[in-house]
C-alpha cells in the first residue's frame, strides 16, 4: 500500500508518517505540505498508478472548503481519498462522505484507531468514527438533532413508478438513454459496493446485507449512500433498477 499525505502541519505529518512506516514497513509514504503539491505529485502518471490512498487535511492551503477533496475524488476515482481534520464541522463530514470520501479521520484519533480505519478502507469499506456508547456514527448524519431512521424510499414516493415507466419504454428508447448515461459517466464501484449492490437488487434490507457480508448496518448505509452518488440516483430502489439497466449486477 502506497500512501500520499497532504498536510501543512509538519509535526503532525512527520509523526503520522513515522507511525505508519512502523505499521506498514513495506509501504511507500510520501508527505507534501498542501493541495498544490499533492496535485503536482499525482500529475505524474507513475505516482498516480502507484498510489493507493490519499490523506488530505481539510484546513491546509488550497483546499477551499471541500473543493480540493472533490477535485481529487473526481480525478482519481479508483484511489481511496480520506479527509483529515482537527476542526471539521458535522456538515463538512456529511458532505465529504456524500461526494465519495472513503473515510474521515479526526486528528483526535489514536494512531491505532487510524490504522484500524486504514485497514478497513483497504478492504473497500467506508470509515468514520463510531460513538462506542451509543453505537451511532457522527452527529453529521443526524437530522434536526435526532438520528434518522426514515426509510430511504420515502424521500421520493413516485420513484418506483417512474422507473417502471422507463423499463416499459421501447427497447430503442431504453438503449438510447443508457448510451447517453454511459457516455456521460463511468461507474466505478468497489468490490464491497458490488457486494452491497447485488444484495440491493435482490431486495435485501440493510440488516440482511450486514448479516450476509459480516459488516455493521452503519457501514451498509454508507455503502448505499456511495452507490447512490456514483449512480446519480436518490435511493436504493432507484439504484437497484439503474444497476440492472446498466448491467452492473454480477448475476447477469
Amino acid at each position: 500500500m502506497n500512501i500520499l499525505i497532504a498536510d501543512d502541519h509538519k509535526l503532525f505529518c512527520d509523526a503520522l508518517t513515522y507511525y505508519m512506516k512502523r505499521e506498514y514497513p513495506n509501504c511507500k509514504i510520501t508527505a507534501v505540505k498542501d493541495i498544490y503539491d499533492a496535485e503536482t505529485f499525482m500529475g505524474d502518471s507513475t505516482n498516480q498508478n502507484a498510489t493507493d490512498v490519499i490523506l488530505l487535511d481539510l484546513m491546509m492551503p488550497g483546499m477551499n472548503g471541500l473543493q480540493g477533496l472533490r477535485r481529487m475524488i473526481r480525478l482519481y476515482p479508483n484511489i481511496s481519498v480520506i479527509l483529515m481534520s482537527g476542526a471539521a464541522s458535522q456538515d463538512d463530514v456529511r458532505r465529504a462522505m456524500d461526494i465519495g470520501c472513503a473515510g474521515f479521520f479526526p486528528k483526535t484519533l489514536s494512531c491505532q484507531s487510524l490504522i484500524d480505519g486504514l485497514n478497513l478502507i483497504k478492504k473497500g469499506e467506508k470509515y468514520i468514527p463510531v460513538d462506542l456508547e451509543t453505537g451511532q456514527i457522527l452527529k453529521s448524519y443526524e437530522v434536526n438533532g435526532k438520528f434518522s431512521n426514515r426509510n430511504e424510499e420515502d424521500a421520493n414516493p413516485d420513484i418506483h413508478e417512474r422507473w417502471m415507466k422507463f423499463r416499459e419504454s421501447s427497447s430503442r428508447e431504453r438503449e438510447s438513454m443508457i448510451a447517453r448515461v454511459r457516455e456521460k459517466e463511468t461507474v466505478n464501484l468497489t468490490r464491497r459496493e458490488h457486494d452491497v449492490m447485488d444484495c440491493l437488487i435482490e431486495g435485501a434490507t440493510n440488516k440482511d446485507i450486514a448479516d450476509r457480508l459480516g459488516i455493521q448496518t452503519v457501514t451498509v448505509k454508507l455503502h448505499v449512500r456511495s452507490i447512490c452518488r456514483k449512480l446519480d440516483v436518490k435511493n436504493r430502489t432507484q439504484a437497484a433498477l439503474k444497476a440492472r439497466e446498466l448491467k452492473l449486477d454480477r448475476s447477469t
